[in-house]
């Protein structure tokens, strides 16, 4: 996504998307694989007979989000929605085979219980309703992933097999046996941006407890430089990850921002040499490369595996002036730009913003997390003549127009408690001098 700044407007990413219901109102696009039925009665489609498959014949989705309620008065019923399936004819075992089902039977934690992929992955939880109350399932299908949350609370990420529904498909329901009459109501299809996250759709700390619950092992014992308060910026050396691989170079000179005072683990990083936001996440940093983190020939990490708030491609971010985004600095990767110049940074309590130049031209800017818990950068342009060509990012974040002049001006602090100490003044003609100046007291 590219992004004209002009003394006139900024213009913002969303990722707002449209819900259609499926079910009831467009029941005539459905249609029926093998054998049994779904019987309609007001609003409600009840399995009868089977083993069928009741699917939605009007579109295949790529990326998208179906949202539904299902009912079972005895939790040994038997039933599933399938997604990312070729079209079936008159084949339900096409869906089986050739796309994924998420499992409704049972109130077990394993690969053939609510929740699971069936046959291929277990849900880390399952918290079915009690018979005869209706649950709401939500089924993310996201590039080559699926996301299932139950109830609110998210159960399960599976990665798709290479070649089988891992791009596009279908959506429909199963109708199991006799023995089996699940009843389905309130079926909505929410396509997706082609760059939304999992991070986008589910709250912030949804992905963090999900993952524990997966593999509880790797949950790292806690250090007591974990808790550190390095305040809002902190300049090192940063990697990251993008597109789930380690990515070393994400900032050579980088700014840790920390918005929130108030959460610990979210930051957002910011690559001084492009001027770009690199990645945001609530998952907090590994301070590896630390005296305290005791590790060499490595970087600090920004712990943004998996669904990052929000990431950027390595590479220029603002084009030059004559509108280019070709990286031209002596080596391509490394270095300053010839037409950036960071020039510093304000701080006006735990906001942070930076001071810089694009093509002669100052710009303010400064990180924050939005009503909607969104990621949103905010631009002070109140010095741009002329247009500025930026990358915002392959991923949707939120540009907004901000007056940030006034923060530059001082602010409160950070920390309001006062002490004294008496340092040790390091005295002699020795080339190398330490003066010692005692911890502040507890």
């Amino acid at each position: 996504m590219k992004l004209i700044l002009t003394t006139f407007i900024i213009s913002a990413a969303s990722l707002a998307a449209q819900e259609t219901t499926i079910f009831p109102d467009q029941v005539g696009d459905w249609k029926m694989a093998g054998p049994g039925e779904f019987v309609v009665a007001d609003g409600t489609a009840t399995a009868k007979g089977g083993m069928g498959l009741w699917w939605y014949s009007k579109e295949k989705f790529e990326n998208a989000t179906l949202s539904l309620e299902f009912k079972m008065d005895d939790p040994s019923y038997n039933s599933g929605v399938f997604v990312r399936f070729p079209e079936p004819g008159d084949d339900p075992w096409v869906a089986v085979k050739e796309g994924y089902e998420v499992q409704i039977s049972g109130r077990g934690v394993d690969d053939v219980s609510t929740g699971a992929i069936y046959k291929l992955q277990a849900a880390v939880a399952n918290p079915l309703k009690p018979d005869g109350e209706w649950n709401k399932m939500e089924i993310h299908t996201l590039r080559n992933e699926i996301a299932v949350v139950l109830n609110n609370q998210l159960v399960n990420i599976f990665k798709t097999e290479k070649g089988r529904g891992d791009k596009e498909g279908y959506f429909g329901i199963q109708n199991h046996d006799d023995g089996s009459p699940v009843q389905f109501r309130n079926i909505t299809v929410t396509p997706q941006h082609p760059k939304a996250r999992l991070r986008n759709l589910t709250p912030r700390s949804a992905e963090t407890v999900y993952e524990l619950k997966r593999n509880p092992e790797t949950k790292k014992k806690k250090e007591w430089f974990d808790d550190a308060d390095f305040g809002p910026a902190f300049i090192q050396t940063w990697g990251d990850f993008y597109n789930d691989e380690y990515r070393p170079d994400a900032a050579l000179k980088g700014m840790l921002l920390r918005p929130d005072p108030k959460a610990h683990n979210l930051v957002a990083l910011y690559n001084l040499e492009t001027m770009q936001v690199v990645t945001a996440t609530d998952r907090g940093v590994s301070l590896d490369n630390t005296p305290f983190g005791g590790n060499h020939g490595t970087q600090n990490k920004v712990m943004n595996l998996g669904n990052p708030m929000f990431n950027s491609e390595t590479g220029p971010a603002w084009a030059d002036a004559d509108g280019s985004f070709e990286d031209s600095r002596e080596t391509p990767g490394h270095g300053n730009f010839d037409h950036l110049e960071f020039k510093g940074y304000f701080r006006h309590g735990h906001r942070i913003v930076l001071d810089y130049t694009v093509n002669g031209q100052d710009l303010l800017e400064s990180v924050k997390i939005g009503d909607d818990n969104d990621f949103v950068r905010v631009l002070d342009k109140s010095a741009v003549e002329k247009p500025e060509l930026l990358k915002a990012a392959p991923s949707p974040v939120k540009i907004v127009e901000g007056e940030l002049k006034a923060l530059t001006e001082g602010g409160p602090a950070i920390y309001l408690e006062t002490f004294e100490v008496t340092p040790k003044i390091a005295t002699g003609d020795d080339p190398f001098l330490v003066d010692q100046i005692p911890l502040p007291p507890s």
